[in-house]
């Protein structure tokens, strides 16, 4: 099992439509290949979190590259699990609240909430906060 985290920025301002259109062609895509994580949207940035089996992972990563609605897509970390952390979760999703402002600052210092500042181990450390915050999300 295989666990893949980037950033990226929005080529171009979403509305919380199309936020829920790319949810929704991500939760049926990532359901037919085996593909759970989840998927964070501060307004400017998206962090995600991909896990499932390495090839998959990184044919969707590749496609998500390519994707025009991205710019600056960059890796912040990789890692062999053994067990999914989000397998409960086709495509978990969390939008920018205070709840997760207050659980971004627990993680970067940083005062605009730029996503590129979490290092690896912070990426990790706050994709898995997230799971604290809801009970249960798709």
């Amino acid at each position: 099992m295989y666990s893949l985290i980037y950033a990226s920025r929005c080529t171009n301002p979403l509305s919380s439509e199309e936020v829920e259109l790319i949810l929704n062609a991500s939760r049926q895509n990532n359901d037919a290949m085996a593909i759970t994580g989840v998927l964070f949207f501060n307004s400017t940035q998206f962090l995600q979190c991909l896990e499932g089996p390495r090839n998959t992972v990184e044919n969707l990563y590749n496609k998500i590259i390519q994707d025009p609605r991205h710019h600056d897509v960059t890796t912040l970390t990789v890692r062999e699990i053994t067990t999914r952390e989000f397998g409960g979760w086709s495509m978990g999703y969390f939008g920018l609240t205070s709840e997760t402002k207050e659980l971004f600052k627990e993680y970067s210092e940083d005062p605009d909430f730029d996503l590129f500042t979490l290092s690896s181990n912070q990426a990790c450390q706050f994709t898995l906060s997230l799971t604290d915050l809801i009970p249960s999300v798709h």
